[in-house]
This record gives structure tokens, sequence and C-alpha cells, in this order.
């Protein structure tokens, strides 16, 4: 409870704090020229603290975390893991504000002080709910805190707060900054859309011999082949099995005659004693009695008990009649609720349905033989897998061994990609992870097996490593003639665009016109524009656009996210916000100006509270503190 009411203390100061965090580490960079004589680890003005109370604030740490994590956290760890950095820097920025206050005379009253520690209702008398001075004191000594120490780290938190909240008291941005904002966020405007595209273009001259070895070798990189694998798949399920098990005529008869009863023949019927009981306690007793053989008048606290006769789809509880239907003749069912009462049964009787002619269901029988036998073939082969792997064999061998194909793959990329720059679908999509798991294969060695939901496997080897490469120029002649295509149409839009643009701007054409003169629409959005609005017309740098434009009847050229894409956005009306609708959004601006005011301020003030106070730290103790505590 204490160690958290100190970061609430220190909460108060977060703002201020962060800022000096950024303004601190642009004054010391990646060292600290300072150094402090005797104990003092930091000191700020008056202000200091030791190396043995540092470790005090660290050890606090060190208990939260190990509370959160559940196990003990060492200070090894904390050093490692830059925890005790973070509370070096915390601690020197936090004696920063608390020299300034003091050099300023801005320090908690003791009153002040008190009426802190009378809130905390922690310190009350469980009786009276009044503050008690020996609850108090036993409070601390639980936290290893004693009067003077906790009321300091009160009188702290107290000075921090006067400080920061002197930063921001009173501000109110005037009604005028949120109109202004207001009127900017409001505004719409109203555009005309023409697409212009590489077909837009005149065609572009083919490239020199000499251009296209330039372009390629600007490029290399891009035509370069990345490194590929070759691997192959062993997938198998019970579905493969199928084919090859065979089911006689014998076999057929005696699934028959083992499962007439059960399986091949009407629903059986069973007579049953069930007994309701109020609660679980008496329905558990009953149970126990009507098991040991019991008769029913033996059982107490019965709400009602009646012999029944009835078959399982009688039955509308689906828990209950499965346990029923599936227990032996005088077994006893365990307790089910069934309309709010306690049900316990006994099997007197089971009378079991009339077979069916063995014809009627031989394809049935057939069908379920095969399926069993199909299982039974997959998981004998999957338990083999290890002891072929064993054995040497590649997976080609071992999937002739067990009966399953094993398919090998073209290299491919880590994308699925061959060096023809066919994708192999099936490979990604069927077997990621086999895929994933043969880049850190070395040649001929296996992957893990892997799981399917349809109940089926695979497993997958490296073949071969393609190791990367760079072409000649003659063997990608083309795929360089087709990029450069790519990329000079591209170039070739924008400017194109930029251009048309710039005459519609000086008058000598309109959008309309150059629009037909391509035998394009130009594209009206019904919805007007906001700057903050998303569209569904326009991506964002477009409408960005759209606002830099100073008039109506400005055209501007924009990208799109196609590569081979410009837009020419003429603006045809710019609206300003009606009065009311300024007052309306003004209003809600306001707050997040004066937060946005309370932060400059407050970064302003902390690099005032940095320059005015004498920062100084003992590199040498806190080097020799981290070592030893590296060492533990």
């Amino acid at each position: 409870m204490l160690t958290m009411f100190r970061k609430m203390l220190r909460s108060k100061a977060a703002g201020l704090l962060f800022a000096l965090v950024i303004i601190s580490m642009a004054v010391w960079g990646v060292e600290d020229i300072f150094s402090g004589p005797g104990g003092n680890l930091i000191k700020a003005g008056e202000r200091s603290i030791t190396v043995q109370e540092f470790d005090a604030q660290i050890q606090d740490q060190l208990r939260d975390l190990s509370r959160q994590q559940g196990r003990a956290v060492t200070k090894a760890e904390a050093v490692e893991s830059g925890l005790v950095d973070q509370l070096f820097q915390q601690e020197a920025n936090v004696l920063v504000v608390l020299g300034y206050g003091e050099s300023i005379g801005a320090r908690a009253s003791t009153q002040a002080v008190m009426n802190e520690v009378l809130q905390q209702e922690a310190f009350n008398n469980a009786l009276s709910g009044d503050f008690d001075a020996e609850v108090y004191e036993s409070v601390l000594r639980r936290n290893n805190l004693n009067p003077r120490e906790f009321e300091q780290n009160i009188r702290d938190g107290l000075t921090r707060s006067y400080v920061i909240s002197a930063a921001g008291a009173a501000i109110d941005p005037p009604k005028s900054f949120a109109d202004l904002q207001a009127l900017y966020e409001a505004e719409t405007r109203s555009v005309s859309i023409l697409s212009i595209t590489s077909e837009d273009v005149s065609d572009l001259p083919d490239p020199t011999e000499e251009e296209l070895r330039a372009y390629f070798e600007e490029n290399i990189a891009g035509f370069g082949e990345p490194e590929r694998r070759g691997i192959t798949v062993l997938h198998f399920s019970p579905s493969d099995f199928r084919q090859s098990v065979e089911i006689t005529d014998e076999m057929l008869v005696t699934a028959y005659e083992a499962g007439k009863l059960q399986r091949y023949s009407t629903p059986q019927t069973r007579r049953y004693l069930e007994a309701y009981f109020a609660t679980e306690a008496a329905a558990l007793q009953a149970l126990g009695v009507l098991a040991a053989g019991g008769q029913p008048d033996a059982l107490e606290n019965i709400v009602s008990i009646e012999v029944k006769t009835n078959q399982q789809a009688d039955l509308s509880e689906t828990s209950y009649s499965n346990q029923l239907f599936s227990i032996a003749e005088g077994a006893v069912t365990e307790p089910f609720v069934v309309q709010d009462q306690w049900v316990v049964s006994r099997i007197e009787e089971i009378i079991p349905g009339d077979p069916y002619p063995f014809e009627t269901v031989r394809d049935q029988i057939k069908a379920t033989l095969i399926t069993e036998n199909a299982q039974s073939a997959f998981d004998e082969a999957a338990r083999s897998l290890e002891d072929l792997k064993g054995e040497g064999l590649n997976l080609q061998e071992i999937g002739e061994r067990i009966g399953a194909p094993a398919i090998s793959y073209l290299p491919v990329d880590r994308r699925g990609n061959t060096a023809s720059r066919a994708t192999m679908l099936s490979l990604i999509a069927t077997y990621p992870q086999a895929l994933e798991a043969a880049q850190s294969l070395f040649e001929g060695r296996m992957t893990d097996r892997f799981d399917l939901e349809d109940g089926g496997i695979y497993l997958a080897q490296l073949d071969t490593i393609v190791a990367p490469s760079t072409p000649p120029f003659e063997d990608v002649k083309d795929r360089v003639l087709t990029a450069w295509r790519i990329t000079n149409s591209g170039e070739a839009v924008a400017r194109f665009s930029e251009e048309l643009a710039q005459k519609i701007n000086r008058g000598d054409t309109t959008l309309i016109a150059e629009a037909r003169s391509l035998g394009k629409q130009v594209n009206q959005p019904a919805a007007t524009l906001r700057r903050s609005d998303p569209s569904s017309e326009l991506p964002p740098s477009a409408i960005a656009s759209v606002f830099t434009a100073k008039q109506v009847g400005t055209a501007i050229a924009t990208p799109t996210q196609s590569r081979n894409e410009f837009l020419i956005i003429s603006v045809d009306a710019i609206s300003p916000p009606s009065l009311e609708a300024i007052d309306a959004i003004g209003a809600g601006l306001r707050s997040d100006l004066s937060l946005g005011l309370d932060r400059d301020l407050e970064s302003a003030l902390a690099f005032e509270i940095f320059n005015a106070v004498d920062l100084t730290t003992n590199d040498n103790a806190y080097a020799a503190y981290k070592a030893r505590n590296t060492a533990q």
C-alpha cells in the first residue's frame, strides 16, 4: 500500500519529469561529465541521495515486480533490463525539481503533510474510523518505513506538485484561438477529379542497350535471385489407406454377429427406476443405496419415484439420456438436474431391439470396417515414422514403406516462388509450416511431423539449397526492359500530370476539356471534403493536397497508391463553416488547446529548472554499484 502511495505521489510530476528526461538526455548525451564527492550518488542543489538510499529504492521496485511476476526478480536482472538506469534517471529528475523548489521557497508545510496523512484510511482505527497513531506506526513498520521517512516522501510529492502546477495555473486559451482552429477544421471543399494513367501518356520510346544496361546496374539488387530450397513433403491421412483395406465375407458376418444387438437392430428399450430429490445431498445418498442393491422403500427425502420404460429417443435431456442408455443392467446414473430437481436412476432391465436382416446392413458394416481398418493402418504408419527415420531412409523411401506418396517440389524462395516466377500455391496453402521449417534445415534433414485439422499429418525433407545469385544482364534482359518501362511510365505519368495541372492553373485549358480530349469522365464526389475526415474516393495524401489550394479553380496533381496513376484534382468550391458550427466545434477544441498549452509550458519550465539547478552525479560510484549487482 505504501509503495503504491509513493508511486501516486511521483505521478503528480509525470509530465514535468518526462520533459526533464528529454532535456537531461540532450545535456548529458551518452555520458555524464559530473562527479560528486563523498557518499552522494546524485546531488541537485541542496538535495541529494546516497548509494544506500538509491539501493533501497531499487529493492522497493524489485519487491513490487516480484509480487507481480510471482517470482523473485534479482538486482542483476534489474541492471540487465535497464530498470536500474531508468530509476537512476528518474531520481535525478526528482532531485532537480526538489532542489529547484527549495531554492525558490516552494516547500509543503507541516499542516499540508498531516492533511495528506489523515486522508489515508489505512491509518484509521477499525472501530472508531478515526486516525490512530498506533495504527499509523504499525502500518509503516510493516512497510519498512518510519514516520519521518514517510512524511518526507509526502512533503517531497507535494513540493513537486506545487512546482509543476505553477506552470499551467490559470491557463485558459482565448476563444479566438479555438474559433480559429474550428474554422480550420470545419472548412469544406468540393472537387472534381480526373484520373491519369500510363495509358493516357504517349508511348515511351524503347531504351538503348546502354540505357538498359545502366538501369540494370543501378537496380541490380532487384534482379538478383534469392536463395531457394527444394523440399519433399510426405502427407498422409486415414483416407489414403482405404483402398488397401480388404474386407472378407467372414469379417462381415463376424462384425454383424458381434454388434447386431447394439448397432444393427431397432432401438433397445430400458426399464429403469427413476427417483427425484430436492437436494444434491439427498440424491447422492440415494445413489449409494441403489448402487448397493437397496430397495426403493429404503430411500429418504424422496420427492417422487417411478419405474419407467423408454427408448432413448423418448427422453429430451441429452446428457441424462446418454448415460442412462450407456450403463449396464443394475448400474446407477450419477445425479442429474432435471427440471430444477435432482434425479438418480437404476437400470432394472435392458430389452434388446430386433436385429435387422444381415443383407440390409451389409454395406453399412463394410463401410464401417473399411473406415476402422484404414484408421488403424494410418495409426500404425504414424507410429512407425520415427523408427523409419532412424533407419536412415529418405522421405521417398519412407513413403514407399508406409504406402503413401511423397511429393517433391521445385526449389522455391521464402514466398513459394520458383526461379521461373511461378508460385507454388499448393505448397504455400497446404504446407506453410513445412516451407518455414525448411529454412533452418541442412540438406537431407527432415522436419518434425505436423498435424492437420482433418486428422492427417505431414512432414518435409530439405532436398537442395540453391544459393542466391545475380544473373548476367543477358539472362534477365526481358525483365530489365519490363521494369524500365514500368519505372519510366510512372515518371512519365507524373510529368504529364504536373504539366497538365500547370496548364489548367495558367488558364490554358480546363479539367473538363482535358478529360474530353482523353476520352475520360470527370468524377465529382457528392460529399464535400474536410481536412480530418476520410474519403472513399481520395487517399489522405490527396485530401491534404486539396487543402493546400489557396483559391477556387486551383488544380493539383497528386499520386495515388498505384505506381502508374496520378489524380488531377480541381477545387470547385471552398466553404467556411457557419458561426454556429464554429461555436459548437470551438467549445470542444478549447480543452485540447488548454492541454497543449499546459504541455508546452511544462516543457519550458522543465528546461528552466534544469538550467537553474546544479546537478552532479558520482559516475564512479554508480558504475561500481551496477558492476557489483551484475556479478551477484
